[in-house]
């Protein structure tokens, strides 16, 4: 049974907080000289508008040229704006704006779902005030559009009905492949949700095997034009996007810090050892594709002949992932770090509630889990920690309900 319009006054109230919260701050922190950067995803976007097409000069580097080196959705999602107003960012502050409040609406669906209302509204109102995510709207980044496309296919893949299962697959996978055409990272969930049905019992026989392939399709069927555009353009197979070698090496090289930066905050392609930065400079060739072969050969030497040294740069992300990345000033923020320890401790409280029902979380455990693992392996840096907001906010709402059942605030118990 549905509920009347009143009874959602309550995520309406926060979903239009968070986004007058996020418009309000645009005037107050939006002329920070680091959040009038364009990044690559601005500077594709503005080469659009010019007509010279999906090209990139490598931040000057090289002569202009088609690329793949940036997620393309939110890239193209820029185009408008700059066309209609030039390179103006209050046109895009304000859609991140209304983007990233719409994501409270899935985390209240969502954590009604799994627990009751109030942790949904718990979920939503975390969000809707959490630093990070406020002051992520400023910056031209493609997690703003990444959000509510990755939490869509997460709410909608959580439990179906079914009845209208296939339905659901092919949906599913669609929105995955929406959500990793904003950040390739998130092709990862393409193997989460189907590990999620299959622990929930989702996918056995051939009807699993029918379901499995259809969410493959809704995936394949979005990704596959840029695939093709691509291949035609740089004759390689490179589903979404190039860079991600370089991107690697980075954090995976002599004398890297694990991260794109030094522990003095120095890029850490500037700060390589003289004789290290002549052989790589003499690899920094205009085609984009074997720039990426190059750094990729690099990173398998790297581990083969220094396996301690990746080991321990491993470990040192998996720390600045839990916690502060030395070589980034904002991590020692007060505003950065002290709401995260409050997340922390809520979402063990979280985790340790919802133990029994590991099933019905699987979707949500395994994103921490994946991309955790993840970025400990390759490169770090504040923002990757991003993609398991979500989950910790849900895990911190139940800490939290589970806080005020305790002091007889409020009643309810943990749904099987």
């Amino acid at each position: 049974m549905k509920l009347p319009f009143h009874k959602h006054l309550g995520i309406w109230g926060i979903i239009g907080a968070a986004a007058l919260i996020r418009i309000a701050m645009i005037p107050i922190v939006g002329s920070n000289p680091e959040n009038q950067k364009l990044f690559e995803y601005g500077q594709i976007a503005w080469n659009i508008v010019q007509g010279h097409g999906y090209s990139w000069d490598f931040e000057g580097r090289f002569p202009l040229a088609p690329t793949a080196y940036s997620p393309a959705l939110y890239t193209y999602s820029l185009v408008p704006w700059f066309a209609l107003f030039g390179v103006n960012l209050i046109g895009p502050r304000l859609m991140h704006a209304v983007l990233l409040a719409a994501v409270a609406w899935f985390l209240y669906k969502i954590g009604e779902r799994l627990i009751n209302r109030r942790v949904g509204l718990l979920a939503a109102a975390i969000w809707a005030i959490y630093p990070e995510m406020i002051f992520l709207g400023m910056r031209i980044a493609p997690e703003n559009l990444m959000f509510p496309l990755m939490m869509a296919m997460m709410w909608f893949v959580q439990a179906p009905r079914e009845a209208m299962f296939g339905r659901t697959a092919l949906m599913g996978g669609a929105l995955t492949g929406l959500a990793a055409w904003t950040n390739p990272s998130l092709q990862l969930l393409a193997i989460i949700v189907p590990a999620h049905w299959w622990i929930n019992g989702h996918l056995k026989s051939r009807q699993g095997l029918r379901r499995l392939a259809l969410f493959a399709i809704g995936g394949i069927i979005i990704v596959a034009p840029w695939t093709i555009r691509n291949y035609i353009r740089f004759g390689a197979f490179v589903p979404l996007r190039t860079a991600f070698a370089y991107n690697v090496w980075r954090g995976n090289h002599p004398g890297a810090t694990g991260t794109v930066y030094t522990f003095e905050g120095r890029n850490i392609d500037e700060a390589m050892d003289p004789a290290y930065a002549a052989y790589v400079e003499q690899h920094m060739v205009p085609d984009e594709i074997e720039r990426d072969r190059f750094f990729a050969r690099e990173v398998e030497r790297f581990i083969s002949e220094r396996p301690l040294d990746y080991i321990r740069l491993s470990l040192r992300r998996l720390g600045y992932f839990w916690w502060r990345d030395r070589t980034h000033a904002l991590t020692g923020n007060v505003f950065y770090w002290m709401p995260w320890l409050l997340i922390l401790m809520l979402a063990a409280v979280g985790l340790y509630s919802i133990r029994s029902h590991w099933r019905a979380w699987s979707l949500w455990l395994m994103p921490i889990v994946g991309f955790m693992l993840l970025f400990s392996l390759t490169v770090y840096a504040p923002r990757y920690r991003m993609t398991i907001y979500p989950s910790m906010f849900l895990l911190a709402a139940v800490g939290v309900d589970q806080c005020l059942r305790k002091f007889g605030i409020a009643g309810g118990r943990i749904k099987p």
